[in-house]
């Protein structure tokens, strides 16, 4: 029975790590500005790239990929620390997967000759994206699949509009999405 508690709450970790950087990849793609202290240049401006040429994040290193998440990722295990005294290896977990989100991304953008067994099957299997099922995020206008570590939550988060949803009502609150060009489907 442990085991079972183990392997169930990995699989929920990963769902909440795949919704928590898909609202990271949300908030980069519909609010971020190149002009943003921090992020801007270094985040923002890779991210409005990567739209415009997609395959661009295969040429990329692991490290290029992903050091704003690790920073972030360390962020988060630094206040975790603070607030609680210790840091489970619940939270390890959701920060070390989550920092993986733009190879994981990657993997979708490349051939499956370069993917490798491991990768390909995992792919086959529904359970990381391919590049068929990550087209969707690509695709004018951009608004839409933006969790990248699972093909689980974006068919469920479309089906209810919940992207869609959040924008209106970030914008009724007085938050609009940045004012951007069309490669990044805002209007």
């Amino acid at each position: 029975m442990i085991y079972a508690i183990f392997v169930l709450k990995v699989i929920l970790l990963i769902l909440l790590t795949d919704f928590v950087t898909g609202f990271v990849h949300f908030w980069i793609d519909q609010y971020g500005r190149e002009d943003m202290p921090l992020v801007g240049k270094s985040v923002i401006s890779l991210n409005i790239n990567h739209h415009k040429n997609p395959m661009d994040m295969t040429r990329r290193s692991y490290w290029s990929l992903t050091w704003s998440s690790w920073v972030l990722g360390f962020v988060i295990l630094l206040l975790w620390f603070l607030a609680f005294g210790k840091l489970d290896w619940e939270i390890i977990f959701l920060v070390a997967y989550g920092a993986q989100g733009n190879i994981i991304h990657k993997w979708a953008h490349r051939p499956k000759s370069q993917n490798g067994k491991i990768i390909t099957w995992l792919q086959n299997w529904k359970i990381i994206p391919n590049k068929q099922q990550h087209r969707h995020h690509h695709n004018s206008p951009f608004d839409t699949y933006f969790c990248v570590q699972t093909v689980f939550l974006n068919p469920i988060l479309e089906k209810i509009r919940f992207w869609n949803g959040l924008v209106w009502v970030l914008t009724k609150l007085g938050f609009p999405p940045a004012a951007g060009s069309e490669v990044r489907g805002i209007h």
